[in-house]
């Protein structure tokens, strides 16, 4: 059985944190059509702060975790962010979706707190960056994914 995550001990969890949500603010910041729907909203202000004032917040603020989709085809190396609800406890957390390569970026939009499960695997100060492993050709994408090209070729199979 592989691993369900991998552990990066030599990555400085704050400055990744502050990354990520740099790159968050850039993509809402932008005048580009890729990135007209991302919409920060009233946490605008406060992840500018954060950003101008180089402080990542408490783990909790605008938390981050990381996914990487293992096995996946090589092909478009970033993906603009996306909002939507992530499912769970406590249920329906505001959060966009960053792709870049196989990694997935997660970042709360969501005054409430992420599960203890999330919570574990949020960038954190001074702990080692977990990041979840999620094996692409058995994901719920792959198989979209070849259903949609079977119709395409008119190929209809159980």
């Amino acid at each position: 059985m592989r691993p369900r995550a991998a552990i990066w001990r030599d990555v400085h969890a704050s400055r990744l944190k502050l990354f990520v949500l740099s790159l968050l603010w850039r993509a809402h910041a932008s005048s580009l059509r890729a990135f007209l729907d991302v919409d920060l909203g009233p946490f605008e202000k406060q992840l500018r702060s954060f950003l101008q004032r180089d402080d990542p917040g408490s783990p909790d603020e605008f938390a981050v975790f990381l996914t990487r989709t293992v096995n996946r085809p090589s092909g478009q190396v970033g993906i603009p962010p996306v909002k939507c609800r992530l499912q769970g406890r406590p249920n329906n957390i505001n959060v966009y979706r960053m792709h870049l390569h196989e990694h997935e970026l997660v970042v709360k939009m969501d005054s409430r707190k992420y599960s203890e499960s999330l919570r574990s695997v949020q960038l954190s100060p001074g702990q080692p960056v977990v990041v979840l492993l999620d094996e692409f050709l058995s994901s719920n994408e792959a198989k979209l994914l070849r259903n949609f090209f079977r119709r395409r070729r008119g190929v209809s199979r159980p």
